[in-house]
């Protein structure tokens, strides 16, 4: 039996994704004298800006040149390079079932009890369960039945569990069987109602394998998909991974190499992964009904735990040694996605033009016009289709017109003419053209022709032009191909002076006649407006190209992102990129800019407030500057997944009211040195001022408490602490919610402790479960630190955690959590009347209570006096109730007394209390958003 970590080296497993190998094991090249570090979020306490990508540094033994990328002779030679992933695992558990156990399934190769057995239906008993040959076996009776395995001691957070099952039969006859039913985060003891995630995998008597994630007691969380190959009879091999609200699994044939993608994934949108407590893990079988195989032996082996540790990409393999030449080594460096992200952005194009990049079917011509001032031709939008040439005796002013937040500036013709170059599609019986028009108030040249298209049928051309009247007019005409005119619509009251707008002109094959459309819809309007009409004897054939200001006509008028098509879309197509998302959900704009760009994998923690922060308008900007802009208005964070290569957005709100992931005893030296509190101004800000980006302001102050912006010389404030940052939110109204928050978050009147050290090796020593929570830290959790040093720090320390640099090395294991106070994250919340504990419960003050007589350091009981304002509770319910006695946390579990003076319990006093001391409601939960 393999001994448990520290006593042995831990069981940290490196891998590397290699094509036709899929993920490979290379721990044993991992150079231990080295060491490895991880680094993830933020170095230090300040994060108000972006944090550094992740980062892993180890050393691979090279003496083969194996890890040589250019070394043609290497084993891997060909298959990895630049950015190639790595994966880093803690095993926790492992279980080959290399023992005999008869009705039971005994202890884990890691001295980890299977310790519950659940099993339904039929005449299932122990005897179902057992250990022989390397195999732990279920044995399902009946249909209609299953039989699970579970560990109940351990409870496990972001988690990934892995299992191999064999079936004595390939050929699966009447109904579905069910193996390899893989359970996460069950709650409470036993298999039934205990609100565990499933992996339901089934093979069906068509030898098909579905899957799909459920939450046990109904909730399908991911609808069932049939995977891409059949069962044959060969061992199946899975892994079910929970990472924050996150579930994925992916099953692949046990012989054969893991795949890199996962087969499922969702979840995090559910409630039933809102607040919840970390939750055993199991393994379950099933025969469903109307299968004829049963009896059915279910063989599992090759069980595993992980807790992950970092997934990321290595960029760069350099080769070094030793001045003898036998010591090869590769010391590389792995990073998370967003140093990938950051290398070179440019800023992303415009959302409208993106859109009309990605539209499908794509568009016959498309050109943005928002081409650099200076250009000499207007750039196509799609790829291998030529440019507009520029000609005539006028300059273009190009990038010149915002009129519409979607779109980077457009240009002005300026006399010049564009001249798209002709195209050759089939004719459809349809053909549009759409393009944004932007007029001065002033008017345009009278008669000055916006746009031309071009037509092979026997309307030629067809031009739209315009007209000076009331508000600016618009008129279509239509010329054969010796561009002899054919008709004309007349005069059309648009009014387009000074009301930027999207023009559409379509043109539909009606048997022998033309119809015509001239559809308009001005920024912000809520509707279209429209003129048709009907040539008689008359066809469009095909589109062949369009012209801008074929006559060099234009002066003073934008125009942008004219489109051709061969058939005809909605005028609203493209309406919110049109207006560059403003209103957008801060979640929704990181998902859709992650699926846009090359599909990172994106998932999000959320609190149980549905709300999500309404953002701004997508300027042109990097992508991970879009990004983190949009989780900063959300006053949250973007992170990357320490489960797979991709982004982590934690909603602001889900920093609240956290339970503790890791609680560490500071008496009995769970917390390593150095440790202590910082009194000082680092995070301190009590004047902020929220600014919205092309938008107003809103300043906040502290006026008051020993934070406060009045000088330190009045007896009581800090001074004033000024800071100004800007957010793209959709509107001025969210600014004051902003700035008051900051200035919240700004003042807490709490100690800072930097940095908290722990050893894992001496967690482990004292309890695997220790051990296993301070794996599950995450960033921005929360941990706590109780029984301080009582001279210098008062009550339990909260803290939450936005970044952490890990040290690994055989038998140590260290992590330095960075810290910010967790205090300032304490909401009120609303207690139900009977029964609710919660420690975020909101506490009223009772105004101008005071200690009434001395009370001594030990007393557990304190007298305190109301001469105004309502009595303390007496109500069991409401305790325990921690009191500001003086400056001092003070724990209460019961009041007595109908009238001023009460008497509470209270736990020891540390120190004596004076009488006239204030007694209030210990740091008042605050309301927040």
């Amino acid at each position: 039996m393999t001994v448990a970590f520290p006593n042995d080296p831990e069981d940290t497993l490196y891998e590397m994704y290699l094509p036709t190998l899929g993920w490979v094991d290379v721990t044993s090249d991992v150079y231990a004298r080295d060491g490895v570090q991880i680094s993830r979020g933020y170095t230090s306490e300040r994060t108000d800006g972006a944090a550094s990508p992740q980062s892993c540094q180890l050393s691979l033994k090279n003496h083969t040149g194996k890890y040589s990328p250019r070394n043609p002779l290497g084993v891997y030679y060909g298959k990895f390079g630049q950015n190639t992933p790595l994966r880093i695992s803690t095993r926790v558990v492992r279980d080959t079932f290399n023992r005999t156990v008869v009705d039971h399934w005994g202890t884990s190769d890691t001295g980890d009890a299977w310790n519950y057995f659940y099993w339904t239906g039929g005449t299932g008993s122990l005897a179902d369960f057992d250990v022989a040959a390397g195999k732990g076996t279920h044995v399902v009776g009946g249909t209609a039945q299953f039989r699970m395995s579970t560990m109940q001691t351990l409870r496990y957070r972001d988690v990934e569990i892995r299992a191999t099952v064999s079936i004595p039969f390939s050929n699966v006859t009447g109904g579905s069987i069910e193996p390899l039913n893989l359970v996460v985060g069950g709650q409470g003891s036993g298999g039934s109602g205990g609100g565990e995630f499933q992996l339901d995998l089934r093979i069906t008597s068509a030898e098909a394998i579905t899957a799909r994630l459920v939450h046990v007691g109904g909730l399908e969380i991911v609808p069932t998909k049939t995977l891409g190959f059949a069962y044959t009879g060969a061992p199946l091999r899975a892994a079910l991974q929970m990472e924050g609200q996150t579930l994925r699994a992916k099953v692949w044939v046990a012989s054969g190499p893991e795949p890199y993608d996962w087969d499922l994934e969702g979840g995090f949108n559910y409630d039933e992964f809102i607040d919840r407590p970390a939750g055993w893990v199991g393994i379950r079988s099933g025969v469903s009904i109307g299968n004829t195989n049963f009896p059915v032996t279910f063989s599992y082996d090759d069980f595993e735990i992980r807790v992950n540790r970092f997934h990321g990409e290595v960029a760069a393999w350099p080769s070094q040694w030793d001045t003898s030449g036998n010591d090869v080594y590769v010391p590389i460096e792995a990073a998370g996605i967003r140093r990938r992200l950051s290398q070179g952005q440019a800023p992303l194009i415009s959302p409208y033009t993106r859109a009309n990049v990605a539209f499908s079917p794509e568009h016959v011509l498309y050109y943005p016009i928002e081409d650099a001032n200076g250009s000499s031709v207007i750039a196509s939008g799609l790829p291998n289709r030529g440019p507009m040439s520029i000609t005539g005796a006028g300059t273009p002013q190009l990038a010149s017109d915002s009129s519409y937040p979607g779109s980077a500036p457009f240009g002005k013709p300026n006399q010049s003419r564009w001249t798209s170059p002709l195209v050759n599609v089939s004719a459809t019986g349809e053909i549009q053209m759409t393009f944004l028009l932007s007029v001065p108030s002033t008017g345009e040249t009278d008669l000055a022709t916006f746009a031309q298209i071009i037509c092979s049928g026997t309307i030629g051309f067809v031009d739209c032009f315009y007209h000076t009247g009331s508000g600016g007019d618009l008129e279509l005409k239509f010329y054969n191909q010796s561009r002899a005119l054919i008709s004309g619509t007349g005069t059309l009251d648009v009014n387009v002076d000074g009301q930027p707008m999207l023009v559409s002109i379509q043109l539909t094959q009606n048997g022998s006649n033309v119809d015509w459309v001239l559809a308009w819809w001005n920024k912000g309007a809520p509707s279209a407006g429209l003129y048709d009409g009907t040539l008689t004897s008359q066809t469009i054939g095909a589109a062949r190209g369009m012209l801008i200001s074929p006559y060099t006509q234009v002066g003073s008028s934008a125009i942008g992102h004219a489109t051709l098509r061969n058939d005809i879309i909605s005028i609203f197509t493209f309406n919110t990129q049109l207006g560059g998302y403003q209103g957008e959900g801060a979640q929704e704009r990181i998902e859709r800019l992650c699926r846009e760009n090359d599909g990172i994998n994106n998932t999000f923690i959320r609190s149980s407030i549905l709300a999500g922060t309404a953002v701004g308008i997508q300027e042109r900007k990097t992508l991970l500057d879009l990004l983190d802009e949009a989780a900063k208005a959300d006053l949250g964070y973007v992170n990357e997944s320490r489960d797979v290569i991709g982004l982590v957005h934690r909603y602001g709100r889900s920093l609240y009211n956290q339970d503790a992931v890791l609680t560490l005893d500071y008496a009995s030296g769970q917390v390593q040195p150095p440790f202590g509190q910082v009194d000082d101004d680092l995070l301190l800000a009590n004047d902020f001022t929220a600014k919205r980006a092309n938008g107003s302001t809103y300043r906040a102050t502290q006026e008051t408490g020993p934070l406060a912006v009045t000088s330190p010389t009045s007896s009581t404030g800090a001074g004033r602490y000024v800071d100004e940052q800007e957010y793209n939110v959709a509107t001025d109204d969210q600014l004051p919610d902003i700035a008051t928050w900051k200035v919240h978050l700004g003042t807490v009147d709490e100690p800072r402790y930097p940095r908290v050290r722990v050893n894992l090796a001496k967690l482990a020593l004292t309890s695997k479960q220790l051990y296993i929570n301070a794996l599950s830290v995450n960033l921005q959790d929360r941990i706590e630190i109780i029984n301080p040093k009582a001279l210098v720090i008062n009550g339990t320390i909260s803290q939450i955690v936005p970044g952490y640099i890990e040290n690994l090395a055989s038998k140590q294991h260290d992590i330095e959590f960075v810290c910010i106070p967790g205090v300032p994250y304490e909401i009120a919340e609303a207690a139900t009347d009977t029964g609710d504990t919660n420690p975020w419960i909101f506490r009223a003050r009772t105004d101008g209570a005071t200690v009434n007589t001395l009370a001594n350091a030990g007393a557990t009981s304190l007298s305190v006096a109301t001469p105004s304002g309502p009595l303390w509770t007496t109500v069991a319910d409401d305790f325990p109730l921690y009191l500001d006695v003086g400056g001092i946390k003070v724990r209460a579990t019961a009041c007595s007394g109908a009238s001023s003076p009460q008497t509470f319990t209270v736990d020891a006093l540390p120190v004596a209390r004076a009488a006239g001391l204030p007694v209030s409601v210990w740091h008042l939960p605050v309301l927040a958003q």
